[in-house]
C-alpha cells in the first residue's frame, strides 16, 4: 500500500532558461506524465503483487489523467480520495538543451490530504505486507496511517523527504524500514557521512531512535545499516 503524493509533471523544452523578466519562445517540445514520489512508488510495485494506492486527488482535468495512469499500471484505486476545494498536484519542469531543469511544484490536493483519506482503508490494511509513505504529504496523515499499519502487524517503510529536523519521529518504530539519501540522513541525525565510521554513528542514531532498518543511499553506492 503507497500513501503518498501525486502530481501531473509537465515539461518545457528550451534551448536555455530565460533571464529574470524574459520571455522565451518558442519552447523545443512539451510534455506531461505521470508522477510524484507516491504515484512513482506505487507504478514501481512488483508485476504480480498487488498494490493500492492512499492518495488525494481533485475532481480536474489532471485528477482524471492521474486516476486513469495508476489503473493503468494496475494500481488499485479504490481508496484514493477526492479533494472538493484544491486542485490536483502538478509540477512545472523547465529542461534545458544540456539537461538541467528547474521545477516548481503546486502540492494542492497532496498537501490538503487529511486522516479522511485512512477512513475507507481499514479492510484494505489488514490485507497488506507493507505501508510505504514519504512526507510529501502532511505528516499527521502519516503518522496516523502507520499506527493504523503497526495495529495490523502491517510493515512500514519510511523515506523521509523532504527532510528536516522537525520530521515526524513518531512514524519510526522496530517495525519501521527507513529509506532515505546521504543528505537526508545528515540532516536527521547531524552526522555527515564520509567513512565507515560515520556509517556506523548513523547506524547507531537510528538504532537508539527505535528504527528496525535503515537504508542510506551514497550516490554510486549504498550503505545498509541493519539495527
Amino acid at each position: 500500500m503507497l500513501l503518498g503524493s501525486i502530481n501531473v509533471d509537465t515539461t518545457y523544452h528550451v534551448h536555455r532558461f530565460p533571464e529574470p523578466g524574459e520571455t522565451l519562445q518558442p519552447a523545443t517540445d512539451k510534455s506531461s506524465a505521470p508522477g510524484g514520489k507516491g504515484a512513482n512508488q506505487a507504478v514501481s510495485h512488483p508485476s504480480r503483487s498487488e498494490t493500492y494506492s492512499l492518495e488525494w486527488l481533485a475532481r480536474d482535468s489532471e485528477g482524471k489523467f492521474m486516476r486513469d495512469a495508476l489503473q493503468e499500471d494496475h494500481i488499485d484505486t479504490t481508496n484514493v480520495g477526492n479533494d472538493p476545494r484544491h486542485g490536483t498536484g502538478t509540477a512545472l519542469v523547465t529542461l534545458d538543451e544540456n539537461g538541467q531543469n528547474d521545477i516548481m511544484v503546486y502540492g494542492g490536493a497532496n498537501q490538503a490530504m487529511t486522516k479522511d483519506v485512512l477512513s475507507k482503508s481499514e479492510e484494505v490494511m489488514k490485507k497488506v505486507d507493507f505501508l510505504i509513505t514519504q512526507f510529501k504529504t502532511p505528516q499527521t496523515v502519516a503518522l496516523e496511517a502507520f499506527k493504523m499499519a503497526k495495529a495490523n502487524g502491517v510493515i512500514t517503510v519510511l523515506n523521509p523527504a523532504p527532510a528536516n529536523r522537525k520530521s515526524c519521529r513518531s512514524c519510526w518504530n522496530t517495525r519501521t524500514s527507513l529509506l532515505l539519501n546521504e543528505t537526508e540522513s545528515a540532516l536527521l541525525t547531524g552526522i555527515e557521512i564520509t567513512d565507515d565510521a560515520s556509517l556506523d554513528q548513523t547506524a547507531e542514531y537510528f538504532c537508539a531512535k527505535g528504527v528496525g532498518v535503515t537504508l542510506v543511499t551514497l550516490g554510486s553506492g549504498v550503505g545498509l545499516l541493519l539495527n
